[in-house]
């Protein structure tokens, strides 16, 4: 199972127990996944926090209820997980302006249209992916850092890829420069849950002088996994990422926490070979 079905299979159990407590893990377990990778890259492919899913659907479901039963606005509320009239109320009126009592008196069709998630799975044909063990890697990267905390994957990706532009502004860097030198993007120092780790963008020590505004870091990685897929379009990143992790969770590789790098090379026909390697235990 690859994770567009895993995704798929997981919202077909989210609509299914809407109206139950659903605890996250077991959403996760549910798939035959480690929670921690479902939780990312169900981030990553439907641009929602698993917690913001489901926020979002219930509203939807309980909007629905509202314009078109006559069911206790009370009881609409337990049923879809609020703890109180109150907190329900504040919920309905931040999506529609108006409280569910009133929306019900003034007979005001509200909907929130938040549908099911789904996704028709691609053909993984067209990408090639392979990997490999390698040891005794070492690294000298300069660039500028920053401490993150990763509560919502999507967000941490939209902050990291404004980081990345900023570097890119802030330096000058031309795209000929660009073109000439591998832009790494690399998670170090990385908690033992791997929500917290420094992460930096930059070049390759020596690609840039040193100054006062960038930071220096040296790597050795005693062991790492190296995955490798040539010739994609920008478009297919994103698969290639899903198959990286759907070959991670079937072999059950162990992270060390001392880092992760991802970088891309551009090929003589403009093609892009994706890069990522992850120090493992």
């Amino acid at each position: 199972m690859n994770w567009f079905e895993i995704v798929n299979k997981a919202t077909r159990y989210i609509e299914d127990n809407i109206t139950g407590d659903l605890e996250l893990e077991n959403i996760a377990k549910e798939c035959n996944v480690s929670y921690y990778y479902f939780s990312k890259i169900f981030s990553m492919m439907t641009g929602y926090g698993l917690k913001e899913y489901i926020r979002n659907r219930r509203i939807t479901l309980a909007s629905y209820e509202v314009s078109h039963t006559n069911a206790r606005i009370i009881d609409i509320a337990f049923k879809y997980g609020y703890s109180s009239n109150e907190s329900f109320s504040r919920a309905f009126k931040t999506i529609h302006g108006i409280n569910p009592s009133d929306a019900r008196k003034e007979k005001v069709t509200v909907y929130t249209h938040f549908p099911v998630l789904t996704y028709k799975i691609p053909d993984r044909n067209l990408i090639s992916l392979r990997y490999d063990l390698v040891e005794n890697l070492d690294y000298e990267f300069i660039g500028k850092t920053m401490k993150v905390k990763e509560y919502n994957y999507q967000t941490t990706q939209k902050e990291q890829t404004n980081f990345d532009n900023k570097f890119i502004e802030d330096l000058h860097l031309s795209k000929l420069y660009l073109e000439k030198h591998t832009h790494y993007k690399v998670l170090y120092n990385l908690s033992d849950d791997t929500k917290r780790y420094d992460y930096l963008t930059g070049v390759a020590k020596g690609d840039l002088p040193d100054n006062e505004d960038l930071v220096s870091i040296s790597l050795h990685l005693n062991k790492a996994i190296r995955f490798i897929s040539k010739s994609n379009t920008p478009e297919l990143l994103p698969m290639v990422k899903d198959i990286i992790y759907d070959e991670w969770q079937k072999n059950g590789f162990k992270i060390d926490g001392v880092c992760e790098i991802e970088y891309t090379l551009k090929d003589s026909k403009g093609k892009l070979d994706f890069y990522y390697i992850v120090s493992i235990k």
